[in-house]
């Protein structure tokens, strides 16, 4: 009696890898040509699918805690990227791709909150990636437009001579102080030399900084359980609390708006120039735009960039303009355990926990154990955030 033979294994084209739903990072590594598909329907003259495939391979070979992601979210913050023109996770730091852990809290078949035995909230956790814009990459976005023929963001300090007005008769003198260095900031701006002769800027002041920073789903958080910790600590100075203290203080500290603070208030003056200046038509002039939006959706924790990892969707998003980014909603019951590293972070670091996206909808790929958070101290709304600049 013959044997009967193994069954072939289907094939799949390109187009069909393209839009199927890989169950992890390494189906989706796997399937490069289905990879490609997906890239070339965001197409740029900027950067190839091949190039940009390879990114990708590197970044996770870079930092394996990627390979943790939902694929689906990976391959949104690529194609974001590649529509962009953007060189992800290379020397030229256009943008990262970054792991991010998000929460969950966990709920019964009722739709009830899930605790353990001392009464605390239960939590999933996974990973998703989330797209940093940095510095230079708005920097080389503004430049591709032939309308700029230079750019200059900066930070302001209190030791730099500063002078500007608005209006009919604006003008703009900047002179920075290399003899000593500012304690404070006073504001930021990004100047335009325009190729038809003329000038354009935005000017940030100190308050306009602190409202964008606050937007900052990664650094309120880390601001927030840095707060918690300190009211623990001065309740009960045991040395677990310490060490609590001492860690959340770190990652605070290495939030960007901490860390690379005159990179973070020039590069939100730069997209605040995006918003209310007309640089052209063409495509350069869109990609400016699109990238502050990105970054600002990102930052503040509810791009869904799950959702642009479709081909049909990131074509009519980020190539047509025809559609608006996809957000979620910032569920403040399941926000994010920890903050994450961002703008002109160290490369090749130790991923952060996360910055990054609310809540979905979908269910979380390879969710960890559920796990009990602490509860909040009952006056940490009430107290005054006293991380300052």
């Amino acid at each position: 009696m013959a044997q009967s033979q193994p069954a072939a294994p289907a094939i799949i084209s390109p187009r069909e890898a393209a839009h199927r739903r890989p169950q992890n990072m390494h189906e989706l590594l796997r399937e490069q040509d289905g990879m490609k598909q997906r890239l070339n329907a965001v197409g740029t003259r900027y950067l190839t699918a091949e190039r940009a495939t390879r990114f990708a391979l590197a970044a996770c070979n870079q930092t394996p805690d990627l390979l943790k992601c939902t694929p689906t979210s990976f391959m949104g913050s690529l194609m974001a990227a590649h529509a962009l023109g953007l060189e992800p996770n290379t020397v030229k730091q256009h943008c990262l791709l970054l792991p991010f852990r998000n929460r969950k809290i966990r709920r019964d078949q009722n739709n009830n909150v899930m605790r353990d035995e001392n009464n605390r909230p239960l939590y999933d956790f996974w990973y998703e990636c989330q797209l940093i814009i940095e510095y230079r990459g708005f920097n080389t976005l503004y430049l591709r437009n032939p309308i700029v023929k230079a750019i200059q963001m900066e930070a302001v300090f209190d030791v730099d001579e500063f002078e500007f007005r608005e209006g009919t008769d604006a003008f703009l003198r900047y002179r920075k102080n290399l003899e000593s260095e500012g304690t404070r900031l006073r504001g930021a701006f990004c100047f335009l030399a325009l190729a038809n002769d003329s000038d354009s800027f935005t000017v940030l002041r100190r308050a306009d900084i602190e409202r964008s920073r606050a937007r900052s789903k990664a650094w309120t958080d880390a601001a927030d359980r840095l707060e918690e910790a300190r009211l623990v600590y001065e309740k009960s100075e045991t040395p677990k609390n310490k060490r609590d203290l001492d860690y959340a203080q770190r990652r605070f500290d290495e939030t960007p708006w901490q860390a690379f603070l005159p990179g973070m208030a020039a590069k939100t003056a730069a997209k605040q120039h995006a918003k209310i200046s007309y640089l052209g038509d063409d495509v350069d002039a869109s990609n400016i735009t699109r990238a502050a939006e990105i970054d600002g959706l990102s930052d503040a924790g509810i791009l869904d960039l799950e959702a642009l990892s479709d081909p049909d969707r990131a074509e009519a998003v980020l190539k047509d303009g025809a559609g608006q980014m996809p957000v979620t909603r910032r569920d403040e019951a399941a926000g994010d355990d920890d903050d994450g590293a961002g703008d002109e972070s160290a490369r090749g670091a130790e991923p952060a926990p996360a910055q990054g996206a609310a809540e979905t909808g979908q269910t979380p790929a390879n969710p960890e154990p559920a796990t009990a958070e602490p509860a909040k101290p009952a006056d940490t709304a009430a107290r005054p955030r006293f991380a300052k600049f």
